[in-house]
C-alpha cells in the first residue's frame, strides 16, 4: 500500500532542508543596517557627528519572496534611529534582500 505526501508536507521537508530558501532574520538585518550606518559615519570622518544616526531599534513584520527577482526577499521594517541633531526617528517601509554568491544579505533597489 503506497502512501501519499501531500504538496504540504512535500513543501515541509524541502524546506527543512533549505531547498527553499529563507528569508534574512531580524540579526541578519540588523547587521546590515549597523554597517551601512558605519559607512556612513566613517565618510563622514569627524564631521556631522550628530547628524549620523544610530539604530535604535528594527522590527521586521515579515517578509515574502520577492516579485521580480529569485532567491530575494520583501521584509515590512519599522527602523527607529536616534541621532543628536534629529532625535528619535521611526519609519515604517518595504525593503528587499538578496544574498550573495558568499552567503551574505545586501539590500537590494526596487525600481
Amino acid at each position: 500500500m503506497k502512501k501519499k505526501i501531500s504538496v504540504l508536507m512535500a513543501a515541509f521537508i524541502i524546506s527543512a532542508c533549505g531547498l527553499l530558501g529563507t528569508p534574512p532574520s531580524d540579526d541578519e538585518i540588523k547587521e546590515l543596517f549597523t554597517k551601512e550606518l558605519a559607512k556612513v559615519k566613517k565618510q563622514m570622518g569627524g564631521f556631522g557627528g550628530g547628524f549620523i544616526p544610530q539604530l535604535e531599534s528594527l522590527v521586521n513584520h515579515g517578509c515574502e519572496s520577492h516579485a521580480k527577482m529569485d532567491g530575494a526577499y520583501t521584509c515590512d521594517l519599522e527602523v527607529t534611529t536616534q541621532s543628536k541633531i534629529r532625535g528619535k526617528n521611526t519609519a515604517r517601509k518595504m525593503m528587499s534582500f538578496a544574498k550573495s554568491k558568499e552567503g551574505d544579505w545586501y539590500a537590494v533597489e526596487d525600481k
